[in-house]
């Protein structure tokens, strides 16, 4: 019984810092993502403003 609650012991100790790191990077990863999707979104809708003011502009 000893042994096993001192196994048990180390494989939750073992344990517990996998999880955390995995869910540092996670989060770490999510928030990459969002900046990166909101900076492409914005170079996507810049060039898509400057394509119409520019097309405009050439049309008049």
């Amino acid at each position: 019984m000893k042994d096993t609650k001192l196994e048990r012991e180390s494989v939750v100790d073992n344990s517990d810092p996998q999880p955390f790191d995995t869910g540092t990077i996670a989060k770490i990863f999510m928030i990459v993502f969002r900046v990166v999707g909101f900076i492409a979104v914005a170079i996507v809708s810049i060039a898509a403003a400057l394509t119409i003011l520019y097309s405009g502009g050439r049309d008049s």
